[in-house]
């Protein structure tokens, strides 16, 4: 079975709960990924406020670079 690595305070780790995936109509899992618990989610929040100064200071074109590039990159893991 594939096991998925989460996305948590900017990189991919395999951290938190297992969490099966499971196809829609057969109910048979074909992948793992991870929950975010309550560390995961505190972990998140904590390098969110650190980065607010930061994205503070860039300009609107600028957010909407990097707001692009991770938008490609979803699409690509979409397929």
């Amino acid at each position: 079975m594939i096991t998925y690595p989460i996305y948590l305070a900017g990189e991919f780790v395999k951290e938190g709960d297992n969490l099966e995936v499971r196809c829609p109509y057969s109910g048979d899992a074909f992948a793992q990924t991870f929950a975010a618990g309550k560390k995961e989610v505190n972990r998140a929040i904590e390098r969110a406020v650190k980065a607010k100064k930061a994205l503070a200071k860039l300009s609107s074109f600028e957010k909407w670079e990097i707001l692009s590039k991770i938008s490609q990159k979803i699409h690509c893991f979409r397929g």
